[in-house]
């Protein structure tokens, strides 16, 4: 059996503390923290921090044991989905690359002028490639970062300052999950700035619309190393890159000067980015307009207002914007429903059982309404977003009904996630709070009986 070598972990976005005790915990099974200290050879005071980092990314697993004791997620679980992330994106890759010969192909075919690509797999070729070709810049320098472009970026930074000092514009595009945000602050002095909500896989850079530099942050792949670049010298390409991103980043962007304002004491950039996108107070307005309902007409009357203003809402979707989303049957209404809101994130159906509506679950995520919420102990069953509420119409149409198994708030993503049993209306179902409430009182009255019997 191979030796498990905890450096590998880091792969996986783990750091080496995470990954001595992750490591452990597969091999030896559920620890203690006095043991894990001792067969991770980390230092016992990390070991609790550590633990809790590794809880929050899904994964360890803390049992109810005194002392306390913690377990591995199955790797199969934990590690799969972000391999399969990284191989999608070599995939990516692997297609950019292929369009890439055909329009090379093309183009030698029409004895046109000749366009030049590079794939590198070190580093430091791509790098100084790419001074190079900043050393021509004449207008205009577009940059998107990804998780891990900081660093790059504070690589390039001279260059990108001399390129500047020609009076050539910088534009740069940051996610908000961006954990070193003070170090894109210094490029304020050369750069606009503006930050969004999406993250990108891979570094992009684009010159003049002309030259295109794509750094792949994959480092899990398949047939590659642990680098991988692509430099297009082709100005057809580079222009169509060009202007997507300028359109679905840069347009809908916050600028950093905005969030800056926003953060003010606050040290949830994510909080302020968020809140420097009009569409959360389309959100906001939402949830505090089904919550009024809720709160006035009480929690059954009020999801019977509420399902029957989305049908309406339904109805005006499919009249004046000729989007059909109630289909011939409530498996396919849904189907079309996930499909559209996958953009989003917002809800998934499981339509894995071979009878969905008698064993469908449903789950409601990114109730932004808990953001505006003092106590995180706040929440709706019916979690007004206006997604979750048009699903919950396409029930309304088709005859069925939901009831709320669980709510819980993910502390990592800052939202709340509603766990949703389907069936028809009429049918009988206890939520997960009722039954535990029922079993509470079971329990209490049977401790009485005990206690008059003694």
């Amino acid at each position: 059996m191979k030796k498990l070598d905890p450096k590998e972990l880091a792969e996986f976005g783990l750091s080496e503390h995470e990954s001595r005790i992750y490591s452990a915990l597969v091999e030896h099974g559920p620890c203690t923290m006095a043991e894990l200290a001792q067969r991770a050879l980390v230092p016992r005071t990390k070991v609790y921090p550590n633990v809790k980092k590794l809880v929050s990314k899904g994964f360890v697993e803390c049992l109810p044991d005194k002392p306390m004791r913690c377990r591995a997620v199955s790797p199969e679980k934990v590690l799969r989905p972000i391999l399969k992330e990284k191989q999608n994106q070599v995939e990516e890759m692997n297609k950019l690359l292929d369009a890439l010969n055909q329009l090379f192909s093309e183009k030698a075919a029409e004895n046109m002028e000749r366009k030049e690509f590079w794939v590198f797999s070190d580093k430091s070729s791509a790098l100084n490639s790419l001074k190079k070709n900043l050393l021509d810049a004449r207008e205009e320098i577009f940059v998107v970062l990804n998780k891990w472009g900081t660093k790059t970026l504070v690589e390039l930074k001279e260059a990108l300052r001399k390129c500047v000092d020609k009076k050539v514009k910088l534009q740069l595009i940051a996610p908000y999950t961006l954990e070193d945000l003070e170090k894109i602050q210094d490029f304020r002095d050369l750069a606009s700035i503006r930050l969004v909500p999406q993250e990108l896989s891979d570094f992009v850079m684009i010159i003049d619309s002309s030259t295109l530099f794509l750094l792949s942050s994959t480092r899990v792949t398949q047939g590659y190393g642990g680098f991988s670049s692509l430099l297009v010298n082709d100005s057809r390409l580079s222009e169509t890159v060009r202007t997507l991103l300028n359109a679905t980043l840069w347009e809908q962007g916050s600028p950093i000067e905005s969030v800056k304002s926003l953060l003010g004491g606050s040290e949830s950039a994510l909080r302020a980015v968020k809140a420097a996108n009009p569409s959360v107070y389309a959100d906001a307005v939402i949830s505090a307009f089904g919550q009024w309902i809720l709160d006035t007409y009480g929690e059954k009357n009020g999801e019977r207002i509420i399902r029957n203003i989305a049908l309406n809402a339904l109805k005006t979707i499919e009249e004046e914007e000729g989007l059909k989303l109630s289909a011939s049957s409530i498996e396919d209404a849904l189907k079309a429903i996930t499909e559209l809101t996958t953009f989003n994130e917002k809800v998934e159906v499981d339509f894995d059982s071979e009878d969905p509506m008698n064993y469908l679950n449903y789950v409601v995520y990114n109730a932004t309404s808990a953001s505006y919420k003092k106590s995180q102990a706040s929440k709706s069953n019916i979690l007004m977003t206006a997604w979750g509420i048009l699903t919950e119409a396409i029930f309304e149409l088709y005859g069925y009904e939901t009831v709320t198994m669980q709510t819980v708030y993910d502390r990592q993503k800052q939202q709340w996630m509603a766990w949703k049993k389907v069936l028809k209306k009429g049918a009988k179902l206890k939520s997960l709070d009722e039954a535990l409430e029922e079993i509470q009182k079971l329990t209490k009255m049977l401790e009485n009986q005990k206690q008059s019997g003694g």
